[in-house]
Order: structure tokens, then sequence, then C-alpha cells
């Protein structure tokens, strides 16, 4: 309990906290903090490859892992405009809850061994990438910089259809369980898997992940919705 209140409860606690200041600063100074969290994120993940190339390299560091694809998501979304952007805030906020609620139940399974977070590199890198992520999660929703629209539903599902289309033959070529894919985190997915087999439980799994992030944006919209409609100018709220 211990430790899941210094590494997990704390830092979620000082991530909120921050993002909320950051409601008071300006936008360039915003954009500035997005980008060097960024870019301390690129720079950590190069180095945690060629670390893990020096040190004996494991299948399970190349970056398959659902999770990578927060390098694409929030740097684009902190240096892109117009549609690109708003593509990768969906996928920031969408993916970045999907994480958040893992951190929450299940830590280990997005932030490794929270007993070994400073025994290296890796370690550490796998541990502050994804604290990271949760910050540029936390400032998108702070700031309301992600506006919900009806297709972002489509445009998630496309995102983890592509990333699975890769992924998936590569978990089992490779024999790494990428984000679940072999081997389910979840308890009774994993009793599906075992029961139905890998073609029933991979449907299951892409569904509910397609159903989850449908309900989540759609309410989420809702909710913005709702709220501008009180604001004078309506500016953030489109259709």
């Amino acid at each position: 309990m211990k430790i899941y209140l210094l590494t997990v409860a704390l830092p979620l606690l000082m991530i909120a906290a921050i993002a909320l200041l950051t409601t008071k600063l300006s936008r360039h100074t915003v954009f500035t903090i997005k980008a060097c969290l960024f870019v301390i994120m690129l720079l950590s993940g190069i180095a945690k490859q060629i670390v893990a190339i020096c040190t004996g390299y494991s299948l399970w560091y190349l970056p398959l892992h659902f999770s990578s694809t927060f390098y694409i998501s929030v740097g684009v979304s902190v240096f892109a405009r117009g549609k690109a952007k708003h593509v990768a805030q969906t996928a920031l906020f969408t993916g970045g809850l999907f994480m958040f609620a893992m951190i929450l139940v299940r830590p280990a399974a997005i932030l490794g061994n929270l007993h070994e977070i400073f025994t290296s590199h890796i370690h550490m890198h796998g541990y502050f990438y994804h604290m990271f992520i949760m910050q540029q999660l936390a400032i998108l929703l702070a700031r309301n910089e992600y506006v919900a629209e009806r297709k972002d539903p489509l445009i998630f599902t496309g995102i983890v259809a592509v990333w699975g289309l890769a992924a998936i033959p590569c978990a089992f070529v490779l024999q790494a369980n990428y984000m679940g894919i072999l081997h389910a985190y979840i308890p009774f997915m994993e009793t599906l898997r075992l029961k139905a087999g890998y073609g029933v439980y991979l449907i299951v799994y892409f569904l509910s992940v397609a159903a989850i992030a449908t309900g989540v944006i759609l309410l989420f919209r809702l909710w913005q919705q709702k709220v501008f409609k009180k604001q004078s100018s309506g500016a953030l709220y489109r259709k």
C-alpha cells in the first residue's frame, strides 16, 4: 500500500495540481512546457533502445506496445495544427484515459514493478514515460484543449485497428505479450482466452475497447455540450 501511495497516488495528485496551474499560464508558456516534456520522453525512449542494445536486447523493448503510439499522438498534439492535431488529441484523450484506469487498477501492467523504478534506466524510462503521458493528458483536460466530435470514436477505433495489424502478428511471432495480446491482464478476459481461444478473445478485446472508447467520448462530448452552452461565447464547442 505504501509503495502504491508513493509511486501512483501522490504522483497523480501532483500531475493534477500542475495541470490546474497551467490554466493560469499563457498559451506560449504551456506550449513550451508540453514541448519540453515531449522532448524528454523522446530522448529517454531513444536512450532506452541504446541501453537495451548494449546490455542485451529483449524483444519486449520493441516499440510495439500501444503505449509506444503516444510518441506520435503526444508529439502531433503538441506541434501540429488543424485536423492532425485533433486526431492526435483524440488518441491522447481516449488512450490516456484507458492508461489512467489501468494505472489505478493494475499499475504494474503499465509502470512495471513499482519496487524497481530506480534500478535501471529502462525501468525509470517506463515509469516516467507513462507519467509524462498522464501529465500531457491532464494539461489537455485542464485547459479544455480537446473538443470531442461525433466522428472521434471512429478515429480512435481506427488507430487501435492500425496498431493491432502490426502488433498482433508480431506478438505471436516474437512471443511478446504486447498490451495483453498473448495473455490478458484482466482475469475474466484471460479466462475467455483460455476457454474460447485467441480468435474470440482478440475480437472481444477489440470490440470492448471500441465500445468503451465510444461511450467515453460521447459522454464527454455531451458533457462539453452542456457546459459550453452555459458559456456566453460557446467558442469551444463544434458540432
